[in-house]
């Protein structure tokens, strides 16, 4: 049921068997599959906080058992609630500490796994990290246009690639702008600004 994307009823028979597994006293390690299991249902089912409870509670099991490829598929699903909630710093770390546990073996199949979400995630966080500075320089383009040209107000229209697309009204002549350096000084106050 849980390959075929069934998810509610994958949830169930998990259901049934942790409560098979809590009456006869199943050991730890069954009983943090069985909640990981659980875990993975309700991330398939959107419920992103039942399934970070069920992976947080197998945790502790999980470890007892020794198991490093199944504590490694814990934290993979653990890294994998903070992503689909955008939270890419905590899903890192975690990725992170997942990959440590199966370090060692290069045949494990959530090693890979790891290794591309991880990949996927600091590529994205670079990105945003890129965006945020390209925000903040036009930003600041703005501003200083607006310092050092007096009554000239700068006005960023926004950023695209490498450069900031910045509109500057009454611009004092001898202006020279460049949107590759995001950098506006002010020369003179006679003549037309230059753009290079």
């Amino acid at each position: 049921a849980f390959g075929d994307t069934r998810y509610l009823e994958a949830l169930d028979r998990f259901r049934e068997a942790w409560r098979a597994a809590e009456a006869h006293g199943a050991p730890d390690p069954v009983r943090g599959k069985i909640l990981t299991n659980l875990g993975a249902c309700l991330i398939g089912l959107s419920d992103y906080r039942g399934a970070l409870a069920h992976l947080l509670r197998a945790r502790p099991l999980v470890l007892r058992g020794n198991d490093r490829e199944l504590l490694a598929a814990l934290d993979l699903n653990i890294a994998s609630v903070y992503l689909l909630q955008d939270d890419r710093e905590n899903a890192a770390r975690i990725y992170l500490g997942a990959l440590g546990s199966v370090q060692q073996n290069p045949d494990s199949v959530s090693r890979s796994v790891i290794l591309a979400n991880l990949a996927a995630v600091e590529r994205e966080v670079a990105h945003r990290d890129i965006r945020h500075a390209r925000r903040k320089t036009a930003q600041e383009l703005g501003q200083r246009a607006h310092d050092e040209g007096g009554r000239h107000a700068g006005h960023v229209l926004g950023s695209r690639g490498a450069t900031a697309a910045v509109f500057v009204t009454g611009v004092p002549s001898g202006a020279s702008c460049s949107t590759r350096t995001a950098d506006c000084i002010t020369r003179e106050n006679t003549g037309p600004a230059t753009w290079p």
